[in-house]
């Protein structure tokens, strides 16, 4: 298991391309090989850094378990045959009206 990590360590460490690495590309359109492996390992190393198994070796168990915990469960307790009113006719309000309507009073035009 030692050999396995310290070779895919080795691996990731020899295919990272650096600053001068990168300034040493004569090219600007064709990216040198060290650089297409690295395109090509990167989603290996990627997905090896996110596997619980390399989160057990350099001790981030717990925050693994955390952030693939399952999302937690909303108890409803209701009693027996309880069913919520939903209906919108809740809302309405009842409108008692009885007697004429009324006339608004005069005003008189003499307002001082």
């Amino acid at each position: 298991m030692r050999r396995i990590v310290a070779f895919v360590l080795m691996l990731v460490f020899v295919l990272q391309s650096t600053a001068s690495a990168a300034s040493t590309n004569t090219s600007r359109f064709e990216p040198s090989l060290q650089d297409q492996l690295a395109m090509l390992m990167q989603p290996v190393v990627e997905v090896i850094a996110g596997s619980e198994i390399y989160a057990l070796l350099t001790g981030g168990d717990a925050r693994y378990q955390e952030m693939h915990a399952p999302r937690p469960q909303i108890a409803r307790i209701h009693p027996d045959n309880y069913r919520p009113n939903v209906n919108r006719a809740r809302f309405a309000r009842a409108t008692v009206r009885y007697g004429e309507p009324g006339r608004p009073p005069v005003m008189p035009d003499d307002v001082p």
